[in-house]
């Protein structure tokens, strides 16, 4: 950070660049680390910088990994901002609560996307959406053409 910085912005900044300390371990309270409020009904969610803002009525509705996470059986850490962190990305998480909620979301157009939207359910143990997305990309991904299409007009030789 630059001598030049001043106000909130810089201040802000400042506050947000930590230091490891030497010898503690990370999720330790010098980290600013705290486990979740059990009395919460409401969560802040940070995975891989996408936020997300839903209740532990979502998280724990169905049988999944988040469920496991939130039931209580575990200790959750949270930063000092309430955000408890996922390391993942973000990037179709939106659609994971959405399916937690709903029981059903629209897929991707994308067969790449709907790939990776496979690839974060079964990461998280959402065994309704992997069966969608399993299914849909069976349907979307037509059987590999044969290499060699005979012209039956043709004569072929033999070697």
């Amino acid at each position: 950070m630059s001598a030049e910085a001043s106000g909130p912005a810089a201040a802000e900044a400042l506050s947000l660049e930590v230091s490891k300390p030497s010898g503690l371990e990370p999720g330790s309270a010098a980290y600013g680390l705290r486990p979740l409020t059990p009395n919460s009904k409401y969560v802040k969610l940070n995975v891989g910088g996408s936020l997300h803002y839903t209740t532990l009525r979502t998280l724990t509705g169905q049988d999944t990994m988040l469920k496991a996470m939130f039931s209580g059986r575990a200790e959750v850490l949270t930063d000092a901002g309430g955000w408890v962190l996922i390391d993942r990305s973000g990037r179709h998480f939106g659609t994971i609560l959405n399916y937690l909620r709903d029981g059903s979301v629209p897929l991707p157009e994308s067969t790449r996307e709907l790939g990776e939207l496979l690839g974060e359910a079964r990461y998280y143990l959402v065994q309704g959406l992997i069966e969608d997305c399993q299914l849909a990309l069976q349907v979307r991904v037509p059987p590999s053409p044969p290499e060699f299409y005979p012209n039956p007009h043709v004569p072929v030789r033999a070697a």
